[in-house]
């Protein structure tokens, strides 16, 4: 019996997968407190409004969500998407400058661990691998 779900949800098996469960978990373990006291994130950040900081770790929390999904999947596309995600928004980040440029280091250093992880997957003939 396969042990798999209807959704096809299982244990992370890959390098890919194994590294985007275990970076969105710690992700949204840190975020979730940020809901409820945005304080220090908006201090970090210099952003001047709760709402807005509560915002952002809500989007956070819905995009690691979808991308820990992917990694119980293995879904390479959710691994692309998070790649060019996060290059996209560390750019963004930088540009802004302050407490943004300070950050902007782990999404570019996670989306390069990410795409080594798929290249040493792809490598060693892991990906598409069913168990």
């Amino acid at each position: 019996m396969s042990a798999t779900n209807t959704l096809g949800l299982r244990r992370p098996a890959t390098a890919p997968a194994i590294f985007t469960a275990l970076y969105s978990a710690l992700i949204v373990a840190i975020q979730v407190p940020a809901l409820y006291t945005p304080a220090s994130s908006q201090e970090m950040l210099g952003i001047p409004d709760a709402t807005s900081a509560r915002f952002i770790a809500f989007c956070l929390i819905a995009i690691k969500g979808y991308e820990l999904i992917g990694a119980l999947q293995d879904n390479w596309a959710v691994y692309w998407f998070a790649v060019v995600g996060r290059i996209g928004a560390a750019s963004m980040m930088l540009s802004v400058g302050g407490g943004w440029a300070k950050t902007a280091p782990f999404d570019f250093g996670s989306a390069a661990v990410l795409a080594g992880c798929m290249w040493f997957s792809s490598r060693s003939g892991e990906k598409g691998e069913r168990t």
